[in-house]
């Protein structure tokens, strides 16, 4: 990832697309665009480790309004970083999944949880 203004992006070799934005003070998106599978769960993950770095008391988003495909490593992704999140007093809410990856979230039993208002 690299810096750009407030906006962090990264786009990597597997086509995963990663942005980050400061939406206000109380929430931070992270857009996520791709196929979130085993080859790049890696780097959801690590791009919301670095989100969560220093992080209290703000709204983490993770917008999957671009996530074509989502598998149970991605899955494992969103509810390690719920936990985290939850420990540093920053709920972490999944935003705009569409039909596929939101039939995932619920097939999985985490969609209560993770889906935001």
């Amino acid at each position: 990832m690299h810096s750009d203004g407030p906006h962090l992006h990264s786009t990597s070799t597997t086509g995963l697309q990663l942005t980050r934005i400061r939406v206000d003070a109380g929430r931070l998106r992270v857009r996520v665009a791709g196929e979130v599978d085993l080859a790049t769960a890696g780097e959801l993950r690590d791009a919301l480790d670095v989100a969560l770095d220093g992080l209290t008391g703000t709204v983490l988003e993770v917008d999957l309004e671009d996530v074509r495909f989502l598998d149970s490593s991605g899955v494992l992704v969103l509810l390690t970083a719920h936990a985290r999140a939850a420990g540093q007093d920053c709920p972490l809410v999944v935003s705009n999944a569409q039909s596929g990856v939101l039939r995932v979230l619920e097939i999985t039993g985490v969609s209560a949880m993770l889906i935001g208002d």
